[in-house]
């Protein structure tokens, strides 16, 4: 729900085992938002790492150029 917040960008990325919830795509719609689920299993453990190790929403210096590597 934060990503749907704070995000700049029209589509944010979900990934996760099960789909977003009714609720978090009611949001994402209301804010002009879309979700994009992908499953979490899709993913090697390496890609995985890189992700967790690159998220987002560590910090406003990443915020500048994270759209470049997304």
């Amino acid at each position: 729900m934060a990503a749907i917040d704070y995000c700049t960008e029209t589509h944010v990325v979900y990934v996760a085992a099960s789909p977003p919830s009714g609720w978090c795509q009611s949001l994402a719609s209301a804010t002009g938002k879309k979700i994009v689920y992908l499953p979490i299993g899709a993913f090697s453990p390496v890609t995985l790492k890189k992700l967790r190790q690159f998220h987002v929403l560590e910090g406003h210096h990443v915020r500048r150029y994270a759209s470049r590597y997304l």
